[in-house]
């Protein structure tokens, strides 16, 4: 009799374990699904996003001109043609946030507020 209810003790010990092994197993599926669920809250939506072309029209040289920036990622480049028959001035930079910097990344240049870049006297809208 006392054989039997050790081996019964042992049986119900390991169905214990198994138990308890497989109740720990769904608390950290849930916890990785909470997880996941919470993570996307905190992604940058795609709406807000600062990339794309930017353009607008200038006065001057009794022609008129054009100034456009583009940005895409950690990079931006523009050109400024003052009248049409100007070969235009082109600059690019870096990008950090909603502020652009020139090439060697230390001074702010410019930044885009809304669909707007605006860069010293000129700016341009999507």
């Amino acid at each position: 009799m006392k054989k039997n209810i050790k081996h019964l003790s042992s049986i119900l010990m390991v169905l214990l374990f198994l138990f308890i092994a497989m109740g720990s197993d769904d608390d950290e599926t849930i916890e990785n699904n909470e997880y996941d669920s919470t993570e996307s809250l905190y992604e940058t939506p795609t709406s807000t996003s600062i990339d794309g072309n930017y353009s607008s029209s200038v006065s001057g040289g009794g022609a008129g001109g054009e100034f456009s920036v583009s940005i895409y990622g950690d990079s931006w480049s523009s050109t400024l043609k003052i009248n049409a028959y100007d070969d235009g001035t082109y600059e690019f930079g870096t990008v950090r946030g909603k502020n652009l910097y020139d090439e060697s990344g230390f001074v702010k240049v410019g930044y885009v507020s809304g669909n707007t870049v605006n860069m010293g006297r000129f700016s341009a809208s999507k």
